[in-house]
């Protein structure tokens, strides 16, 4: 089984840089799974534009969790987190769309 994801944007982003702004970016992963997916970074914006598309490969149908984490990049320091949202594979209806 495959779980495709696409990223669109985001919206209400709150500041994270001095600036106002942030340099947001997205962290897609299965369960912790050595080859998490990124995002490209958006630089200075709150309202981050993506239209991207990833694929994993999903090998346990009952305990498979995908996690979404939003980061603001920080060149000189550890990226910060800004949100996380998981969602149980199971809990997610096969060949449907979902927004």
């Amino acid at each position: 089984m495959t779980l495709y994801v696409k990223v669109i944007e985001g919206s209400n982003i709150p500041p994270q840089d001095k600036s106002g702004l942030c340099d947001p970016f997205c962290v897609l992963e299965i369960n912790g799974r050595k080859d998490p997916k990124k995002t490209d970074i958006r630089t200075q914006t709150l309202t981050p534009l993506w239209n991207q598309e990833f694929q994993f490969k999903v090998l346990s149908y009952n305990s498979d969790v995908f996690t979404l984490s939003l980061y603001d990049y920080d060149k000189m320091s550890k990226n910060d987190l800004i949100g996380k949202w998981t969602k149980e594979i199971k809990n997610i209806p096969a060949g449907i769309v979902q927004e």
